[in-house]
């Protein structure tokens, strides 16, 4: 029994010192990183050691542009589960001098905790990728990376080494700063937490809070006071989404002047030409009810002649209750509104009165929209507002007037309609037992159905070519099928998806020919598929539920992008191995908006 036991605690221990680890470069150089003795935790966080560990001094400085990433490399993997920090200190002059005494350090990423199951966003990553905010000074800093192992309840051991940049560009931006020692106390939450037992529920990184860019031209980074239930890109890139506050706002994914211009109250200096990627350029007035359906959509290629509305760029926004709204993106004017208990007539209707819708889909010429909600039918409504030239006498009520009502043959609740990207005689409904058809507008019918899902079908998600549309459900799974083949059943399935632990939310297939394909989930995770394969490539866990997710077209990347795994594969559409998309976004029950510059973190 006493060499059993002595086994065991020789295991553990070696276990334990396999598991240390130090950070060993900056952007793959060694020489900027100022090396510990050893990779041994501190394990007080009152001693100056907290600070760069008990290090030499470090001969190389390495050159970073603002706005622009750095890594800090790992002799291993985050074994131990805890948060992960990066800080930063400017110089007053030569960084390898410079001891990083003093309120000088400023908190610029962090990678907390996860949920269900409890982890953290760092555990077996053996790196931390971060932006260097675009708004700070240029000159010398010290970049503090740290990582905290909470795996002995009480006793904190901190990993956390130094290394020397030059930051390049920048601004003016002075961020709050704190003292290392002094940044935390010992009997903080997070430091103090029993991560075993009971299993954490909430979690917050200890010390200061993040800095995140001071956006030129007075312009905000401002997330939403509730979650995004929808979320849509725009040819231009910028991202729109839709609240259960009641918003209705635009950000700009572009480090240059939005194409989506700037509010009109908004007195933007000359000199201010420049945004970062999220910062909010324009919010539409609250509803007094949530916003959770949204689509937008552009005509970039207008024929000679035609009128300035054929051109302007619109999105449509539904509320819980069934209001329908129409804006220019480009502008905030708001072009139509359909309100919920307005007299109605034409298809569908009852003494005066139709349903509510609950998704909304507008068309790519954006003329039209479809409706789907409690009934299960699609109805086609008119998209041009009241005073438009370009309405024609079968749209003479204006916006929201009822064209066409197509039954589906079900009675079952709506959940979500889309239009075929190439083209607007398809649109493609989902309802609450896991049904999928495509109807045919002109005809106002059914042309196509699958019943691949026994649980609600929460969205739908086209391929650009309009081949392939792919099907996320509360069963946990995404089914592909090939649009092309008109059938009534679930033989033209293509690839059945699973991975994720809880209800698939949403789903997006890349914009070119649908060869990588995008889901969130109500686990917090957002997964990259690669369709050929039929299995996951990608998963970067959130945390919270991912209500809305959408690829980036090319030609708009931002280096203010959270970091993934990047394909080096060309060919095809461009971009992501050839899929047409340079990244993606996410919105969901945090009210924030991630943009994500590759296919995640596995």
């Amino acid at each position: 029994m006493k060499l059993f036991s002595a086994f065991t605690i020789a295991s553990a221990l070696f276990s334990s010192a396999s598991a240390h680890y130090i950070f060993t470069n900056i952007n793959g150089n060694s020489a900027a990183v100022r090396q510990p003795a050893n990779n041994s935790p501190v394990t007080s966080v009152t001693s100056s050691a907290v600070r760069c560990n008990s290090a030499a001094s470090a001969s190389a400085v390495v050159n970073v542009a603002a706005g622009g990433s750095i890594t800090f490399g790992l002799d291993n993997t985050f074994y131990h589960l805890g948060p992960a920090s990066l800080y930063l200190a400017r110089a007053p002059s030569d960084v390898k001098t410079f001891n990083g005494d003093g309120q000088v350090w400023f908190k610029i990423a962090e990678w907390g905790a996860t949920f269900n199951p409890f982890s953290f966003k760092c555990y077996n990553l053996n790196a931390l990728t971060a932006t260097i905010p675009r708004s700070i000074s240029a000159g010398q800093y010290l970049v503090r990376a740290e990582q905290i192992g909470l795996h002995v309840a009480g006793a904190p051991q901190f990993y956390v080494s130094c290394g020397q940049i030059n930051v390049t560009g920048g601004g003016s931006a002075n961020p709050s700063k704190v003292s290392i020692p002094g940044y935390v106390s010992a009997s903080d939450p997070g430091l103090t937490v029993n991560i075993y037992n009971p299993v954490p529920t909430a979690y917050k990184v200890p010390s200061t809070s993040l800095f995140t860019s001071t956006n030129v031209g007075r312009v905000r980074v401002l997330a939403h006071s509730a979650a995004i239930w929808a979320l849509a890109v725009t040819p231009s890139a910028d991202v729109l989404t839709a609240s259960l506050d009641g918003t209705l706002a635009l950000y700009t994914s572009n480090v240059t002047q939005s194409t989506s211009g700037f509010p009109k109250d908004e007195d933007i200096p000359s000199d201010a030409q420049e945004l970062d990627a999220g910062a909010r350029i324009r919010t539409w007035p609250a509803h007094p009810l949530a916003w959770v359906s949204l689509s937008v959509t552009a005509n970039p290629t207008r024929s000679e002649g035609s009128d300035e509305s054929d051109v302007s760029r619109k999105a449509l926004v539904n509320s819980i209750a069934g209001t329908t709204m129409l804006v220019d993106y480009t502008s905030g004017e708001v072009l139509g509104t359909k309100n919920i208990g307005e007299k109605q007539s034409g298809p569908g209707t009852s003494s005066g009165y139709a349903e509510p819708a609950w998704s909304v889909s507008l068309a790519s010429d954006g003329k039209t929209y479809a409706s789907t909600g409690g009934s299960g039918s699609v109805t086609i409504h008119s998209a041009i507002p009241s005073s438009s030239s370009a309405k024609s006498d079968s749209m003479e009520e204006g916006f929201g007037s009822r064209l066409a009502d197509i039954p589906t043959g079900r009675v079952k609740f709506g959940m979500f309609v889309d239009h075929c990207p190439t083209d607007d005689n398809k649109v493609a409904m989902s309802n609450e037992t896991g049904q999928v058809f495509i109807l045919d507008v002109e005809k106002a019918t059914v042309s196509t159905s699958w019943a691949s899902h026994a649980m609600p079908v929460r969205s739908l998600g086209w391929s650009g070519d309009g081949n392939l549309i792919m099907s996320a459900s509360d069963d946990r799974r995404l089914v592909l099928h090939d649009a092309r083949v008109s059938t009534t059943s679930s033989s033209s399935a293509v690839a059945h998806l699973t991975g994720h632990a809880l209800p698939v939310l949403s789903v997006a297939l890349s914009p070119g020919d649908g060869r990588l394909a995008l889901s969130g989930s109500r686990d917090g995770t957002v997964r990259v598929w690669d369709v050929g394969m039929r299995k996951s490539v990608g998963v970067v866990r959130e945390g919270k539920p991912v209500w809305g997710v959408a690829w980036r077209p090319i030609g708009n990347v931002s280096s203010n992008m959270e970091d993934g795994l990047t394909s080096s594969a060309t060919g095809g559409f461009g971009g992501i191995g050839g899929t047409g998309a340079s990244g993606f976004v996410t919105g969901g029950e945090e009210g924030l908006v991630r943009w994500y510059r590759g296919a995640g973190q596995v």
